[in-house]
This record gives C-alpha cells, structure tokens and sequence, in this order.
C-alpha cells in the first residue's frame, strides 16, 4: 500500500503545480510512483510508453521517459544508449 501512500503524495505536488490530472488518483500517477520507487535500487528508471507527454511531469524527480516507437526504431537500428535519455544524445 506504500505506492498508494506515494502516489497520493505525487498527485498532490502535481495538483500543486497546477498540472492538470484527473480528479483522483490517475493510473498514470500510481505507475509513475511505482517507476520512482525503483530509483532506491536502480541507478536508472526508464518508462516506455506510446505517450511520453503523460509523464513529463515525472522527468523532475529522476525517471527518464521515452516515446515507444522512437524506441523501437532506436533499437532496430542499434542506436539505442541506456545511459542517457533520448533528448541528450
């Protein structure tokens, strides 16, 4: 239950912000929260998905979150770099 107690804080400091979110708890904001838990064992936090702006809000806190078919091409045409996030290579 500590992704929800995480993701209740997340949803809070976006409400904050003034980034607009649902009026509860989005799946969006549990699975970033999930993603951010994995930065206390895992040096790097990658979250692919077909609609990076969802996440933008996230990238402040040490995710990194890439477009899923820019990955895909990335990967086939062996351009693909885990260290960095696509807008720094």
């Amino acid at each position: 239950m500590q992704h929800l107690d995480d993701a209740a804080d997340l949803w809070s400091l976006m409400r904050a912000s003034g980034k607009p979110s649902s009026h509860g708890l989005d799946k969006d904001v549990i699975f970033a929260s999930q993603a951010l838990s994995q930065l206390q064992t895992f040096e790097q936090v990658i979250i692919v998905t077909t609609n990076p702006n969802d996440f933008e809000f996230h990238t402040r806190y040490g995710l990194y979150v890439w477009d899923w078919e820019q990955t895909l091409l990335d990967c086939r045409d062996n351009e693909i770099n885990f260290r960095y996030s696509p807008e720094e290579l």
